[in-house]
């Protein structure tokens, strides 16, 4: 049987649950809402409460993107923030 846990975050950048909690993370249209410093943290939270092989997806806005968002990105602005994450695919639309 699925197991789930449906969770509303208030703060990403201070997760409620305990490291190494999750297997696997879903976000969509989070974090362009966030600030720059702010998409550092909560990739660090995000890193924390998954599992070791854990799987996360994740989605950003590129400067090239007309849609109104707090952080944008440029080229790769964004490989920074991955340095303790294995990458499984990375694509600009």
């Amino acid at each position: 049987m699925l197991k789930a846990i449906i969770t509303y975050e208030r703060d990403h950048r201070k997760i409620s649950f305990i490291s190494e909690t999750f297997s696997f993370g879903y976000s969509i249209n989070t974090i362009p809402l966030l600030s720059k410093k702010d998409v550092e943290i909560t990739l660090d939270e995000t890193v924390r409460v998954l599992k070791t092989n854990g799987l996360c997806f994740l989605n950003f806005i590129s400067i090239d993107n007309e849609v109104i968002a707090d952080s944008y990105f440029e080229g790769n602005e964004l490989d920074k923030y991955f340095i303790k994450i294995e990458l499984l695919g990375k694509e600009k639309k």
